[in-house]
């Protein structure tokens, strides 16, 4: 059950396949009066489509999938939490809010630690700097493992204030509960996240990320 899991989250994190926060789930309920014909049983309509995109695996993408989940390897949490938030924008936009910008706050921890190990216990015990602080001026000092050009290219100012307006939101709808932004800005937020994790992704060595970044932001870290 472990490796089925991990193979498939680590497949869709490797492919940034847009499927389901939880792949692996039941078909549902159905019944039958003569154990022939089966039917489900009633359910909600939901108003809106999100189109799931599973494909095709290259030999070479297999590979080191097979390679990944040997190692122990798993979808990063700031993923799992990305599917998460954007699974529940429609219903529950608070809580995609809360979720996304928690993503960000884990992918980034969790690139530091990676990066340099002995920060861990300071990370999981010493309160943090604003998320946006620690990616314009603490980013760019560490020792990544993939660069752009030759150096850590500063996060584009653009991607940094979608992600501070998603910050300022989030500190509203969690402390004061506060709901100020449309269903179109937290899907401008959430985009920003889903930028910044697979930039986190690139810097802690995983060279392929790189292409999952909108081309508009590609764009602006290359040049």
């Amino acid at each position: 059950s472990d490796y089925a899991r991990r193979t498939v989250n680590v497949l869709r994190w490797r492919c940034a396949w847009k499927v389901p926060h939880d792949p692996v789930s039941s078909r549902g309920m159905m019944w039958s009066f003569d154990k022939q014909t089966w039917k489900f049983m009633p359910h909600g309509v939901i108003a809106y489509l999100d189109m799931s995109s599973w494909g095709r695996v290259s030999d070479e993408v297999r590979g080191e999938i097979e390679i990944m989940v040997k190692k122990g390897l798993n979808e990063p949490t700031g993923h799992e939490l990305f599917r998460e938030a954007w699974e529940q924008r429609h219903q529950n936009p608070r809580s995609a809010l809360i979720i996304g910008i928690a993503a960000t706050e884990v992918g980034f921890k969790q690139l530091v630690s990676t990066l340099v190990p002995e920060t861990l216990w300071l990370i999981e015990n010493v309160p943090s700097p604003p998320l946006t602080k620690m990616l314009r001026e603490y980013l760019p000092n560490l020792p990544v493992k993939c660069k752009i050009r030759g150096t850590v290219s500063p996060l584009p100012d653009i991607l940094l204030k979608v992600l501070e307006d998603g910050v300022n939101l989030r500190n509203r709808a969690a402390h004061i509960g506060q709901m100020t932004f449309t269903y179109e800005k937290l899907d401008e937020i959430l985009l920003a996240v889903r930028d910044l994790l697979w930039i986190l992704d690139y810097y802690s060595g995983m060279n392929w990320a790189l292409n999952e970044v909108r081309p508009e932001i590609r764009r602006i870290l290359e040049s």
